[in-house]
């Protein structure tokens, strides 16, 4: 028999796609004991343990979600979520990142973002970062995404933390989605 063909791939995000094509979503990996004076995420984590290691299957934690689960909240801590996204269709790419954190995010290991966003003390910066996010031109196929969050507040009060990523380009028709799991 002819075997049949291989469809082409769906605009997807597939954790460790080079290394591992049964796992999908994102790789979560949070850390605990991190240095609270340090302003970046390379800084707070050196030397630190990865705590908690998650697979979830987009990037949208709202303040107090359940997504939290697991997470103090309430104390200094850093995470780090690792996949790929798979471009059905060539172009340029924006890519929003919403957070009241220090945050980065990298495509293909080129940082495109880098700060704060909504409730980062607001200001003529942050407007004129959630109105241009950034972009980058993508080919069709796989592409390495990083995002960081570094959360540096403590105490009562303190656990209202949130984080989400969209894309939108020519997979999307323009519209905002969120990174989708591969299907």
């Amino acid at each position: 028999p002819t075997p049949a063909p291989t469809p082409a791939p769906t605009p997807a995000l597939a954790h460790a796609a080079k290394r591992d094509h049964h796992s999908h979503g994102l790789k979560a990996e949070f850390f605990f004991d991190i240095d609270s004076a340090a302003r970046d995420f390379d800084a707070a984590v050196a030397g630190s343990n990865v705590d908690l290691v998650r697979t979830v299957d987009t990037l949208n934690y709202a303040h107090a979600s359940p997504r939290w689960h697991g997470v103090r909240t309430d104390e200094p801590f850093a995470v780090k979520w690792t996949g790929a996204l798979v471009i059905r269709e060539g172009g340029q790419y924006a890519f929003d990142l919403h957070t009241d954190c220090i945050a980065s995010l990298a495509v293909d290991g080129r940082a495109l973002h880098f700060g704060g966003r909504a409730g980062a003390g607001g200001g003529p910066i942050a407007a004129m970062l959630a109105a241009r996010p950034p972009t980058a031109d993508l080919d069709a196929g796989l592409h390495e995404i990083a995002v960081t969050l570094l959360s540096l507040r403590q105490g009562a009060g303190s656990n209202m933390v949130a984080i989400a990523l969209q894309y939108s380009g020519p997979d999307t028709d323009g519209q905002a989605k969120d990174l989708p799991k591969e299907r």
